[in-house]
């Protein structure tokens, strides 16, 4: 009697069915394994656009935020994702940076503050399908907040003058902002209240500016003068004041800053 050797048609049959039914499970999951990395790898490219854009909020040195990516340099968002190559840590050798794990680009769309500053942006992916407006598109947002968070300004003031009042001096105090993306100032009267006998020569006094222009995130340099007119056009003549350095985080709802002015007045 002679051994067997080899598979019937039925064996074959049975190995095919099985490994068919396997393939039918695991192509799926293969496809499936693969687009949930693309996925995570496009969130990722997309994040460090993001970041490139407006730096990096967990940057932090003495309590200070430092990273303020384009932003901080240039004082709005990009016009084109290619103006990013100086900023963070983008793949930048065969510009993968603009493009989704499935070779796409990316979309990229702003708008304009109407100072006419661009500040709010959205990154699109159109997904595995390269369709936009599809259930498989990615977005990641860049909001006005986290670009330009306010135009509202608080300061506490010390005004040294040169004699004691004997009677109320009224002066316009102009408080003025100079950023990345401008200058932009505000006038406000403030009295300095005398007295016959008086012998105080510092005052202290809190000023509030709405400027008409939002502030961007970054550096901000404040600086003090004062006028005789309520359009902040004469300026007295004898005075000194020192800039202030403010760094502008995002989604304040204010900026607080003390300020220092030193006024000779002619006594009468």
């Amino acid at each position: 009697m002679r051994d067997r050797c080899g598979f019937t048609l039925i064996e074959l049959v049975i190995v095919i069915a099985i490994i068919s039914i396997l393939s039918g499970i695991m192509v799926p999951l293969v496809f499936k394994y693969w687009d949930t990395e693309n996925r995570e790898i496009t969130k990722e490219r997309m994040n460090l656009l993001k970041m490139a854009m407006v730096g990096d909020s967990r940057l932090v040195q003495s309590g200070v935020r430092t990273s303020f990516g384009y932003v901080g340099e240039y004082g709005q968002l990009p016009t084109d994702l290619s103006e990013l190559v100086s900023f963070g840590t983008l793949d930048l050798h065969n510009e993968n940076y603009k493009k989704d794990a499935w070779g796409n680009n990316f979309i990229y769309t702003y708008v304009y503050n109407d100072s006419g500053k661009i500040s709010s942006a959205k990154i699109i992916s159109t997904g595995s399908d390269s369709k936009l407006g599809t259930s498989d598109d990615l977005e990641i947002v860049i909001d006005e907040k986290e670009v330009f968070p306010t135009n509202n300004v608080l300061s506490k003031i010390d005004i040294f003058l040169n004699a004691p009042p004997q009677n109320t001096l009224t002066y316009f105090l102009k408080v003025t902002a100079e950023t990345k993306s401008g200058i932009t100032s505000c006038c406000k009267p403030i009295n300095i209240l005398g007295s016959s006998g008086n012998n105080a020569t510092h005052y202290t006094s809190d000023l509030q500016c709405v400027f008409d222009e939002y502030l961007p995130i970054g550096v901000s340099v404040f600086s003090l003068e004062a006028y005789s007119d309520n359009d902040c056009r004469y300026r007295i003549p004898q005075q000194a004041s020192e800039q202030s350095f403010v760094v502008v985080g995002d989604r304040i709802g204010n900026i607080t800053i003390s300020q220092k002015i030193y006024i000779h007045w002619e006594i009468l």
